[in-house]
């Protein structure tokens, strides 16, 4: 059976991950959005050279357009030291489908017989304020068992993935009984949003969302007001303030007609979230990269595992009640309060980020369709 550990916030992150690249005799495989080049950035790239100077071998898989602050003579360093380093895909974004249209925002770390999901990102806004950092507020996961494979092969899938080829989905199944891991592919029709649809129209007692970016496309807005209607407790927490002001400002100018459709919705106070996370029923609970937008849904691979566990489920739902705790929530009063000017901006992005899920989102008619995806064997794919 596999093990599933909640890493609530950065300090639990940094201890679990540090301790395991210390430890570390196999294998360390980085698979991440953003690497800079900045005190949390050079922290952890020292700690993975650490590594390969044992012996073990140590991989990076970089985003370029992601981690592009760092520059390449950065990651050329990286190499030197013995770092075996690769940017996804392509070193610079280039326009058309298959450079900016495909942009790796999936968080896979595998480090010997542990491996890491989560929406954590190697760079200062997430390193602790007591450390110099920006102190954003995000979450992870830690499993062990027999899942760490699948995780191991998810990452030499996109290891192998490059310009010649459309990226593929990677997807479990049913292969464990307690953990369905899914890295998907970009498409309107991706497969980590419908299996979150899939699941809110199902809830029977608790949709909870903890999403840094949520502006969802209609059919999951449709899913969650559905279930609200039959009597399902539909909360959203979001950030108080927000490193994206558009999709910030364009869910405030939402929010009536979410409140009115049955939401909650709260906004996060003590520091910058960055968490995405759900918690449906008593039986579904994840942690990962998922963005709740269209944009991200057509431009971005993300990496999703999806716990059945109940213990698991259990305390993801105990940190929603701690995050809600720490968060304000919306009243419908306060949204009208706002000044006209305010109010004419909200509005404003909200037709664009609207304009931007019709285009790019997921259709609203037919039913959800079913996965495009296949479950890939626990061994290098071929081009490795």
């Amino acid at each position: 059976m596999n093990t599933f550990a909640l890493l609530p916030d950065m300090p639990s992150f940094l201890d679990a991950v540090y301790d395991d690249v210390r430890r570390a005799r196999e294998r360390v495989s980085v698979e991440c959005y953003i690497f800079r080049e900045d005190r949390l950035g050079r922290e952890f790239a020292d700690l993975l050279v650490a590594a390969a100077e044992r012996g073990v071998p140590t991989r990076l898989l970089y985003d370029p357009f992601g981690s592009q602050e760092a520059g390449e003579r950065f990651f050329d360093a990286l190499r030197l030291r013995g770092l075996d380093v690769k940017p996804y895909r392509d070193r610079v974004p280039r326009l058309g489908p298959l450079s900016l249209a495909t942009r790796n925002h999936a968080r896979n770390l595998v480090i010997d017989g542990a491996a890491y999901a989560g929406g954590i990102a190697w760079a200062d806004p997430w390193l602790p304020r007591e450390r110099g950092g920006g102190g954003w507020y995000d979450v992870a996961v830690r499993a062990t068992g027999p899942v760490v494979e699948d995780f191991a092969a998810a990452f030499e899938q996109r290891w192998a993935d490059d310009l010649d080829r459309r990226p593929r989905d990677f997807d479990t199944l049913d292969r464990h009984p307690d953990v369905r891991l899914v890295s998907d592919s970009p498409a309107r029709e991706s497969l980590v949003f419908n299996l979150h649809v899939d699941r809110f129209h199902r809830a029977r007692e608790r949709i909870w969302l903890a999403h840094s970016y949520f502006f969802p496309p209609a059919r999951m807005l449709d899913a969650l007001a559905a279930a609200a209607a039959r009597g399902v407790d539909v909360r959203v927490v979001m950030p108080g303030a927000s490193d994206l002001p558009i999709v910030a400002r364009a869910a405030r100018a939402a929010y009536l007609d979410w409140t009115a459709a049955g939401l909650r919705v709260f906004e996060y106070q003590p520091a910058l979230m960055h968490a995405k996370y759900a918690v449906v029923d008593g039986d579904w609970a994840t942690v990962g990269s998922f963005n709740a937008n269209a944009t991200s849904l057509l431009w971005a691979v993300e990496l999703n595992p999806f716990v059945s566990a109940p213990g698991f489920v259990a305390e993801l739902a105990r940190h929603f009640e701690h995050d809600l705790a720490h968060s304000r929530e919306v009243r419908p009063e306060e949204v009208r309060a706002r000044t006209f000017v305010t109010r004419e901006i909200d509005h404003f992005y909200r037709a664009v980020m609207a304009l931007t899920n019709t285009i790019l989102g997921p259709r609203h008619k037919g039913s959800t369709p079913g996965p495009r995806a296949h479950g890939v064997p626990r061994q290098q794919p071929e081009g490795q």
